[in-house]
């Protein structure tokens, strides 16, 4: 039998690219951090991804994040009609506080195992 490589080139259907949600910013730090990594859980609640342009994939619908300038670390979350600031902690981490009456969530990448490099 016969092995064809493929070059890979390609492009995706543009039913599944989104535009950038307002305000995105791919430069951002905390954007980079995040975006691609996952699964994440919010509150154990799992999953939950930051995909490219800001969209954020969640158990309860679709969502938004960016990044808050002036801020290295902190991205603003959109979700189920509620705002976030999320703090990104490194070592698949992250810390939410929620607008409109503060209250705070954990959130953390769904590993098979401890990160090695964390320390925890």
């Amino acid at each position: 039998f016969t092995v064809r490589k493929r070059s890979g080139a390609g492009a995706l259907d543009s039913a599944y690219v989104r535009a950038p949600v307002d305000g995105w910013d791919a430069s951002h730090p905390a954007a980079k951090a995040l975006i691609g990594t996952g699964p994440w859980a919010w509150a154990g609640i799992s999953p939950m991804a930051f995909l490219a342009n800001g969209v954020l994939v969640s158990p309860w619908g679709e969502g938004s994040y960016v990044g808050v300038a002036g801020s290295e670390d902190t991205v603003r979350v959109t979700f189920v009609g509620a705002k976030h600031t999320v703090v990104y902690e490194g070592c698949h981490k992250f810390r939410s506080v929620r607008e409109s009456d503060g209250a705070k969530v954990d959130g953390w990448v769904q590993l098979g195992q401890s990160a090695r490099h964390c320390q925890m």
